[in-house]
């Protein structure tokens, strides 16, 4: 059903984006407008969700602090040829993930338990160059997920090559990079070690790419020299997060760029001139049902589960998860990253 909304909502703290703006416009067509689409609707659906169990049994969403929200729903493997490269290490772990049990875990790929997953990220004290190193790869390694595994929770089946003299030559080509430093400048040491990881092919650099947007892209202005890979998404009138472009998006879609650019218009503006931002939009345009049903090319498998619900309730009731009783709180829209790296390097965020 069409209706009349505003394109800016006030959620309490911050000026957003209606969430419902995704159905002010025409159904997608191309893979980038669909996984757009598909992402804000899941996001919408999850934000329905009045309480855990409910939020649980939907396998793309989980509950985050009290709130239900999307989960890690898209398939790394998709990413293939374009955030690394075919052969790779990182390949050759997406081959093992897979894999839910310890006996079945064979070959070139080792069982690691969720302790032993979780130890490999913890830095305490003063660890050496090569300690620090070795466990800020791990941090952004342990990012690589597929729907439904989650290493750090039921251990993993992994690749090999991440714990034995492989890794190892990984770490002493970064640590000489770094040549003592204590800056640890991540874009440089990514660029020099990346292909040992990810490979040598068209997405062999976004390693590096994505922390030099996180690293460098500050404002605006330093986030567009940073490199035509990064683009900048504004969180609230003075701040935002510059972020690769997901690499499976094409940012000239008409259809991305109308969703960018909505989003920050209305994260830049106060809350007082929130409802006077933007325009009106005309909702309902395009029903949740096809947001939710309209799949990529690529996203085949058991990537995205279950059939979608019907269109979210308007404003269920009930406790946790939710926001203020609303039903699709619009996100704060930090810039997350996209898979396979779903994790910054910490030192990657200078203050």
């Amino acid at each position: 059903m069409l209706a009349t909304q505003n394109l800016c909502v006030d959620d309490g703290d911050f000026c957003r984006l209606n969430p419902s703006f995704i159905t002010s416009l025409a159904a997608p067509t191309t893979d980038t407008a669909k996984l757009t689409a598909l992402t804000e609707a899941i996001k919408y659906k999850c934000g329905t969700y009045t309480d855990a169990k409910a939020c649980n049994s939907d396998s793309r969403c989980r509950v985050v602090g009290g709130t239900c929200s999307s989960g890690d729903w898209v398939d790394a493997r998709w990413y293939k040829g374009k955030a690394y490269c075919e052969g790779s290490l990182v390949d050759k772990h997406l081959g093992c993930l897979p894999t839910t049990t310890k006996d079945a875990c064979t070959g070139n790929c080792v069982w690691k338990t969720a302790t032993e997953m979780s130890a490999v990220t913890e830095r305490s004290g003063n660890p050496s160059e090569a300690a620090q190193i070795r466990s800020v790869l791990y941090f952004v390694l342990s990012g690589i997920t597929l729907p439904g595994i989650e290493p750090e929770k039921t251990g993993a089946c992994t690749a090999a090559g991440l714990w034995n003299a492989e890794f190892d030559a990984i770490v002493a080509k970064g640590v000489k990079v770094n040549n003592g430093s204590t800056e640890y400048d991540f874009p440089v040491i990514f660029r020099a070690i990346e292909s040992d990881l990810i490979g040598t092919c068209p997405g062999g650099t976004s390693l590096s790419e994505e922390t030099t947007c996180v690293w460098y892209g500050t404002s605006p202005e330093t986030c567009a020299t940073a490199g035509p890979f990064c683009e900048f998404r504004w969180t609230s009138p003075g701040s935002g997060d510059c972020g690769i472009v997901d690499q499976l998006s094409d940012p000239r879609d008409p259809y991305y760029k109308a969703l960018l650019e909505a989003a920050n218009t209305c994260n830049k503006a106060s809350t007082s001139a929130c409802a006077s931002t933007g325009r009106p939009i005309s909702t309902g345009t395009t029903s949740w049902e096809t947001l939710l049903t309209a799949l990529p090319s690529y996203a085949t498998g058991g990537a995205i589960d279950g059939t979608p619900s019907p269109a979210p309730k308007p404003k269920p009731t009930g406790s946790s998860p939710g926001k203020k009783g609303t039903a699709s709180p619009p996100p704060r829209r930090r810039f997350s990253l996209f898979p396979p790296f779903r994790r910054a390097p910490p030192m990657a965020r200078k203050l």
